[in-house]
């Protein structure tokens, strides 16, 4: 696996997890929805087994976020995920406006 790859995996795995946080969800409740069992769930939140794209899409179901932010996802500024300091933008410095 490339470092990018890498980098979006545990960017898509930390939005799991925020997900059933925000929800309020057990990984047994996420192992019921996708049909896994909660080691199953587990080990894929671990990141030693590849969640499958029909496992994907149960998921972002579950935790009501949208598929595309778990196969493209961003890490937010700031995150150690990012070379972006939190507060940054992409923006020219002479465009930035206070």
């Amino acid at each position: 696996m490339n470092d990018m790859s890498s980098i979006q995996t545990a960017v898509a795995l930390q939005e799991i997890r925020a997900g059933l946080a925000r929800e309020n969800l057990t990984q047994e409740q996420l192992a019921q929805h996708i049909g896994l069992s909660r080691t199953g769930v587990y080990r894929r939140l671990n990141g030693d087994t590849a969640f499958t794209v029909d496992e994907l899409t149960a998921t972002a179901e579950c935790i009501n976020v949208p598929l595309a932010s778990l196969l493209t996802p961003q890490a937010p500024a700031g995150s150690p995920l990012t070379r972006e300091p939190a507060g940054a933008s992409s923006l020219p410095s002479e465009r930035r406006t206070a």
